[in-house]
C-alpha cells in the first residue's frame, strides 16, 4: 500500500489507505491539487478548507506505506495547517500535499521545470526547503525559511 504524487489530473494513479476508523482515503484525498469550488479567501473559510484537507492524514495508521512509515504526527498537521493558511490567504498557488515516510508533511509546488518543496518532520526541528529551476540550473536546500528565497520562489510559480 502506497501513496504517490500525481503530477497531473491525467497522470494520477490511485491508491487506497484505510484508516483506522474504516474509512478510505484515496489518492486524490491525500494528494490534492486542491478542490475548484474552494474559492473564498476569508481566514475563516480557509482554515476550514485546509484542516478539512490535511486533518485525514492523522488518520494514517503506522506503516500507511506499507514500509512501516510511521503515523502522521498531529502538531506536524498542526504547523502546516497554520502555514498554508497564511501562504494561501496571500493568494499564492496551492501545494500537492504529500505525507512522508518520516511522520511528517511534503507541501510540493511545480510548474514547467520549476520545483519547490517544503517539508516538515517530527523527528527534526527544522522545516527544510527544497527549490529547483531547470530551465535556469538553479536550484536551493536550505533551512526554512530559506534566508528570505522562499517567497520569491512561490512567486514564481504562478508565471
Amino acid at each position: 500500500m502506497t501513496v504517490s504524487i500525481a503530477l497531473s489530473d491525467k497522470d494520477v494513479l490511485r491508491h487506497d489507505v484505510s484508516t483506522s476508523a474504516g474509512t478510505t482515503l484515496s489518492h486524490r484525498d491525500l494528494v490534492s491539487p486542491w478542490e475548484e469550488g474552494v474559492t473564498s479567501r476569508t481566514r475563516a473559510d480557509l482554515e476550514w478548507a485546509v484542516e478539512r484537507q490535511l486533518f485525514p492524514l492523522q488518520e494514517l495508521p503506522t506503516g500507511w506505506d506499507s514500509y512501516g512509515a510511521p503515523a502522521i504526527d498531529g502538531r506536524v498537521v498542526s504547523l502546516v495547517v497554520k502555514f498554508l493558511v497564511d501562504v494561501l490567504a496571500q493568494g499564492l498557488p496551492k501545494p500537492w500535499v504529500v505525507p512522508t515516510s518520516l511522520g511528517g508533511i511534503s507541501l510540493e509546488w511545480r510548474r514547467d521545470q520549476k520545483e519547490l518543496t517544503v517539508e516538515w518532520s517530527p523527528q527534526r526541528s527544522l522545516v527544510d526547503a527544497f527549490f529547483s529551476d531547470d530551465e535556469a540550473g538553479y536550484e536551493w536546500d536550505l533551512p526554512f525559511p530559506a534566508e528570505g528565497l522562499f517567497l520569491p520562489a512561490l512567486a514564481s510559480m504562478e508565471r
